[in-house]
């Protein structure tokens, strides 16, 4: 039986002045979203993660790439 692993992506999550969520997907270049709330914020980051890497697949490119050092260190989920 062969084992398939799920990859997991560091999302940091920023609250707005206004009260609203941005976020981005440290190991994926372009992979950038916002929403309401933390919830609606991650749900979008899954939706663009999951267009990119299929973007990435198209044109035969790597998606990852070494995780900077980061810049907010509020709110830092990990998607799955």
């Amino acid at each position: 039986m062969k084992l398939k692993a799920t990859p997991s992506y560091s999302a940091v999550i920023i609250k707005s002045k206004d009260g609203t969520f941005a976020g981005y997907i440290e190991e994926v270049p372009g992979v950038i979203s916002q929403g309401d709330t933390v919830e609606e914020t991650k749900a979008n980051l899954l939706d663009a993660l999951k267009m990119m890497i299929r973007f990435y697949k198209e044109e035969s490119r790597s998606v990852l790439r070494t995780a900077r050092r980061r810049v907010h260190k509020r709110d830092t989920v990990t998607l799955q």
